[in-house]
């Protein structure tokens, strides 16, 4: 009996998915690994808050407010 050979070209389902995830995880890894270490970090800031003279104080509790 002859064997049949395929396609040479032809690329096989393991290795197609091997190089697949090997590729998106090598370009994951090179986005945000090299940049994670030159960005600034920052530091936090304090805010501001002032209260406002004009707001409308809520005095009831459990009514419609409208």
């Amino acid at each position: 009996m002859e064997t049949v050979k395929l396609n040479p070209k032809k690329i096989n389902r393991k290795k197609f998915f091997s190089s697949l995830g090997t590729g998106v995880f090598g370009y994951f890894a090179v986005k945000s690994i090299p940049f994670s270490f030159l960005r600034k970090k920052e530091k936090d800031k304090e805010v501001m808050i002032a209260i406002n003279p004009d707001a409308v104080s809520r005095t009831k509790i459990g009514e419609k407010n409208v």
